[in-house]
């Protein structure tokens, strides 16, 4: 397919989903990421949902990766006596301690911003992948639709 400039996205490149380099702020830094918006039929159509959630995210960014790190967060502490008994010795490095969202910083990775396929009309969602020291085979994956947060592995997402 050919690249499109999209009136909300701008120019993205087809790559099994529309894609273009990106960044977002998290853990107080820019994050370089790949944003990637999911097309959703056999023309990989961009929807107006998908359009809306961008906009919002870029409106709202700060507090909504904010509650995404927070969730992430209460997530992590909820796993981590399970990945404690797994990793043994080594989860002072893998899974250690933490105080608070901030020392996720040292243990994720986040790598692409996702605008998925419109299930419902109207809804607004995204997702945040990447990698994390506990899990670097599957990832993490953050996944927030019409404001409820999903956490999990990255076959969380779409």
């Amino acid at each position: 397919m050919k690249p499109i400039t999209d009136s909300v996205f701008g120019d993205l490149e087809f790559e099994a989903a529309w894609v273009r380099d990106d960044q977002i702020k998290i853990f107080g830094e820019v994050c370089p990421v790949l944003l990637l918006v999911e097309g959703n039929d056999a023309e990989e159509s961009i929807l107006d949902e998908q359009r809306a959630s961008y906009t919002n995210f870029r409106a709202n960014e700060e507090r909504l990766v904010g509650e995404a790190v927070e969730a992430l967060f209460r997530y992590y502490c909820e796993i981590r006596p399970e990945l404690e008994s797994q990793f043994g010795p080594r989860a002072g490095d893998l899974a250690p301690p933490l105080a608070n969202s901030s020392g996720l910083s040292k243990l994720v990775k986040f790598t692409t911003l996702i605008f998925p396929i419109v299930l419902e009309e109207g809804e607004q969602s995204f997702e945040i992948m990447g990698s994390c020291t506990w899990d670097p085979e599957h990832g993490i994956g953050i996944k927030v639709t019409d404001g409820d947060v999903e956490i999990g592995g990255q076959d969380l997402l779409t």
